[in-house]
C-alpha cells in the first residue's frame, strides 16, 4: 500500500514538472514577441488592407469609385504610421529593444511602404521610376545588413533614412487627398505641365530615398571592404 501511495506521488510530481516544463518552453517561444514587435509587425498586416481598400477605391484612370474603400485606405495608412511611431517607443520604455527588432523594424517599414506606393503605381498616381527607386534602395540597404550580420553587426536604422520615411508618410496622406479632392469637385485640375500633381510630391521622398542610401553606404562602406576580401 505505502509502496503504491508512493508511485502515485511520484507520478504525479513527475506529471507537474513536465506540465512546468511545457508551459516554460512555450513562454520561452513567444517571449520574443513583444508588443514593440507585435506593433512593428503589425505594419505587414495594416499594408496589405490598405492595398485591397485602395485598389478597390480608385480606378486604373484614376477616378474615385468607392468612397467607403478609400476612407478605409486612409484609416489603414494611420493604424500604419501610428505602429511605426509606437513600437519603438514601447521597446524602449519597457526595455525590450533586440537585435532582432533593430532590423525587423525597418523590414516591415519597407515592405509596408512599398505595398502602398505598388498601389498608387497601379493606378498611376506615381511614376514607375519612382517606384523602382524606392524599392532598388531598400533592396541594396537589405544586402548591407546581410553582409553586416555575417560578422555578428546590427545596423539600426539612420536618422536620414527616418527622414525618408517621414517624407514618404506625409506624400501617402497627401495623395490620399487629392483623391478625396477629386471624388467632391472633379473639375478641378490635378496636373501640372501634363504630369499629375502626385508625381511632383512624390518627388521630395524619392530625393530623401536616394540621400540617405547613399550615406548609409558611405555609413558602412567598411561593411562592404569587408565583404571583398
Amino acid at each position: 500500500m505505502i509502496i503504491a501511495k508512493n508511485l502515485i506521488l511520484s507520478i504525479k510530481n513527475f506529471n507537474n514538472k513536465t506540465i512546468f516544463a511545457h508551459s516554460q518552453i512555450r513562454i520561452s517561444y513567444f517571449y520574443p514577441m513583444n508588443i514593440a514587435m507585435i506593433l512593428t509587425g503589425s505594419r505587414l498586416f495594416t499594408g496589405a488592407l490598405f492595398a485591397y481598400f485602395f485598389i478597390n477605391a480608385v480606378s486604373k484612370s484614376g477616378d474615385v469609385l468607392n468612397i467607403t474603400f478609400l476612407n478605409a485606405a486612409f484609416i489603414t495608412a494611420i493604424l500604419l504610421e501610428l505602429s511605426d511611431a509606437f513600437d519603438g517607443f514601447a521597446a524602449r520604455a519597457r526595455n525590450q529593444v533586440t537585435d532582432l527588432g533593430k532590423i525587423f523594424d525597418p523590414i516591415c517599414d519597407a515592405i509596408s511602404r512599398q505595398t502602398i506606393f505598388l498601389s498608387f503605381l497601379l493606378v498611376s498616381a506615381i511614376p514607375l521610376w519612382a517606384f523602382l527607386i524606392f524599392l532598388y534602395r531598400d533592396s541594396l540597404i537589405y544586402l548591407l545588413r546581410i553582409m553586416a550580420a555575417k560578422d555578428g553587426t546590427v545596423l539600426a536604422a539612420s536618422k536620414s533614412g527616418k527622414i525618408k520615411a517621414i517624407t514618404q508618410a506625409v506624400a501617402t496622406f497627401l495623395i490620399l487627398i487629392i483623391y478625396y479632392i477629386r471624388f467632391f469637385d472633379a473639375n478641378l485640375p490635378f496636373a501640372f505641365m501634363s504630369y499629375p500633381i502626385s508625381y511632383y510630391i512624390i518627388a521630395i521622398p524619392v530625393f530623401f530615398a536616394l540621400y540617405s542610401g547613399i550615406q548609409y553606404y558611405r555609413m558602412n562602406w567598411n561593411v562592404i571592404l569587408k565583404g571583398l576580401k
